[in-house]
């Protein structure tokens, strides 16, 4: 294979511009008003985005990757440093005795049969719709952990499973 010759790199807004309209963000036409509205409104923020990181591009493009990945785990509401478990993480029991971590609410704890306290992320696990490959949370997404916990960004385990039951006549391949 030869040597590829060397390409200049292009600016980061540049960057967002052309890979936002390859993706039909600017392409408005036939749509009805609220999907123009949300086009426009991810379209802007990204764009904003990425203009508020753009200096520091010109440190290190590096920092732009940090940056967003810091920004990720805070748009998420997800901590930044692993959660301790300690007393003042948890708010309020509820009636049922269940409480919410103050840090990341998906994360509870509850009184066990036998009286002990187990921890849970109730994202962990997540569903795949196998006809439509969408991702979805149900009863049996909750999975128990120990602390110190790094929430994760995406589930730790993905397994298939239906969104909702399909007739019959649907899942069945005999029929």
């Amino acid at each position: 294979m030869p040597d590829l010759p060397p390409v200049a790199p292009e600016s980061l807004a540049h960057h967002v511009e052309r890979e936002l309209r390859l993706a039909d963000y600017f392409e408005l036409e036939g749509l009805p008003s609220q999907d123009i509205e949300f086009r426009q409104l991810i379209a802007s923020t990204a764009s904003r985005m990425v203009d508020v990181v753009s200096d520091l591009e010109k440190e290190d493009p590096e920092y732009v990757g940090l940056a967003f990945r810091l920004s990720e785990r805070l748009a998420r509401r997800l901590p930044l440093i692993p959660l301790t478990g300690e007393d003042d993480e948890w708010g309020e029991a509820d009636e049922e005795g269940t409480r919410a971590n103050l840090r990341c609410p998906r994360v509870i704890l509850i009184q066990a049969e036998d009286g002990s306290l187990k921890a849970f992320d109730s994202m962990a696990r997540a569903f795949q719709d196998p006809r439509t490959g969408h991702i979805f949370y149900a009863p049996g997404s909750e999975m128990e952990i120990e602390f110190p916990y790094e929430v994760p960004l995406e589930p730790v385990e993905t397994v298939p499973g239906l969104a909702f039951n399909p007739p019959p006549e649907v899942n069945d391949a005999t029929s």
